[in-house]
């Protein structure tokens, strides 16, 4: 996903600040799915991401002018979205956890020209990273979605995360070190629901 122009924003969330819907659904389809992902990736349950989503846009719709320019569009989004999400997760008074995968959704995946015990690995992989990724604490999440979603470098997420280079390098080595560990926790069976 890449950012509109700055100059288009500033367009969009002028016409928005005056009542136009048309601007307001052009944001909003534009960066759903990017600030969805960035959601998800925090937060274990998809309708809980897509409140966070809800939230956010609802907060930029509502003070448009709240943007100043700073950061790009998208950094901005992530900064309320992040916001949303520790709210939620106090509100809730809980730590994130995995999703539990229904039969609905089990039965959507399987594609029948595809190899069943194959199909059913695979699920139960992303099953797993789903699970250890949840379980990382929040700021390691977020280094590992800017590096590995975005594709940023390691000083421009110091740059968004607000710290040192080697703080987010120490986040990186930390969350790959648990995910590995966790995953072969998962996958040698010692999963835990």
């Amino acid at each position: 996903m890449t950012d509109l122009p700055a100059k288009t924003i500033t367009e969009l969330l002028n016409q928005v600040r005056l009542g136009d819907d048309k601007a307001a659904t052009r944001l909003y389809r534009h960066y759903h799915g990017f600030l969805y992902a960035f959601a998800r990736h925090q937060i274990a349950n998809d309708s809980d991401a897509e409140e966070i989503v809800h939230d956010v846009f609802l907060a930029v719709f509502k003070k448009p002018q709240g943007f100043g320019g700073n950061a790009k569009f998208s950094t901005w989004l992530c900064a309320i979205a992040k916001n949303k999400v520790v709210d939620l997760l106090r509100k809730q008074g809980r730590a994130p956890q995995a999703q539990p995968m229904d039969d609905e959704r089990l039965l959507e995946l399987v594609d029948p020209n595809w190899d069943f015990v194959a199909q059913f690995e695979e699920t139960e992989k992303d099953l797993a990273l789903q699970h250890c990724r949840d379980a990382l604490p929040i700021e390691q999440k977020e280094a590992i979605f800017l590096v590995f979603y975005e594709v940023l470098g390691v000083e421009a997420v110091a740059q968004r995360q607000g710290c040192p280079t080697g703080t987010v390098k120490s986040r990186l080595f930390h969350a790959r070190k648990r995910l590995r560990d966790c995953l072969s926790h998962w996958l040698n069976g010692g999963r835990h629901d």
